[in-house]
């Protein structure tokens, strides 16, 4: 069942595999990765209502303009019809309405709300019955095993791990930018924020290594590659040190290249005891 709710423009978006809104809610939209949601047409737009469910996937920042974030959605699953609030019969955000029954529509203003769970399955029975309008009979909805049930540890550790990563790799990205660190590469396309680098641990997770800003950096999957087996390695400065074992085509990329860039705040610097255990136990020399 749904556990929040977006406000989505369709007639302003090419598609909704990704939506762009204010990061006030950040929050919340991390955790709500993995999870079914509902699509919410505001009312200025021409058909304005419920239209579609979706399951959010991710959630990054956009990187151009640091106040909003790109939602990553999928298995959209648009209803027949727009169901606007006034032809609910039961209300799906039941804290929008006041104590005489009229809608505070103010209550619609952020960009995403989560859901009560008194209200959840309402929102499920809606996506239901707004399958057959107009004289369509569409199937209904399949039921949506949220990575939230109890159906064993390995799941909801799974759950764990994928918000766990969405968080850091936002951290690392505001941190760091969207370059990789190494080579200074940046393969993005910020239009729709997305970007290539990938979170690095500069000591393992497998090695016990933590899963913070000062044990990360954004690097290419090229470079990350390389550092993950041992072609080469960073001194506490983010000095580069090749490996003897360093093909040509490594040689080649980071020639004239003599450090990493780290951080402009010292504090989200790579901590110099996890670069010291990739320099001694990965690190090919």
């Amino acid at each position: 069942m749904p556990v929040a709710v977006l406000n989505v423009r369709p007639a302003r978006q090419k598609s909704l595999d990704r939506v762009r809104m204010d990061n006030r809610n950040r929050e919340l939209a991390l955790s709500s990765i993995g999870e079914r949601v509902l699509l919410y047409a505001p009312r200025d737009e021409p058909r304005h209502g419920y239209f579609a469910t979706a399951v959010l996937t991710d959630v990054a920042p956009d990187m151009t303009q640091r106040r909003f974030m790109f939602l990553t959605l999928s298995n959209v699953e648009r209803f027949a019809r727009c169901v606007p609030l006034e032809a609910l019969k039961v209300p799906v955000e039941s804290r929008a309405y006041r104590s005489d029954g009229s809608v505070d529509f103010s209550y619609f203003s952020p960009n995403i709300r989560a859901l009560l769970p008194a209200d959840q399955p309402a929102s499920r029975l809606l996506a239901a019955q707004s399958n057959e309008a107009g004289g369509l009979a569409m199937p209904a909805l399949p039921e949506f095993t949220s990575m939230t049930v109890a159906t064993g540890p390995f799941l909801r550790k799974s759950k764990e791990i994928i918000l766990r990563n969405a968080r850091l790799r936002w951290l690392v990205l505001q941190a760091y930018g969207t370059a990789c660190a190494v080579c200074g590469d940046d393969n993005s396309l910020h239009e729709i924020g997305a970007h290539e680098v990938e979170v690095c641990h500069m000591r393992a997770l497998e090695h016990g290594g933590p899963d913070e800003l000062t044990n990360a950096m954004p690097m290419c999957r090229t470079h990350h590659w390389f550092y993950d087996r041992g072609a080469f390695t960073l001194a506490d400065a983010g000095g580069l040190i090749l490996s003897s074992m360093a093909p040509e085509s490594l040689c080649r990329q980071l020639k004239g290249r003599r450090s990493a860039r780290f951080p402009n705040a010292v504090q989200a610097w790579p901590r110099a005891e996890h670069l010291q255990f990739h320099r001694e136990f990965v690190f090919l020399g």
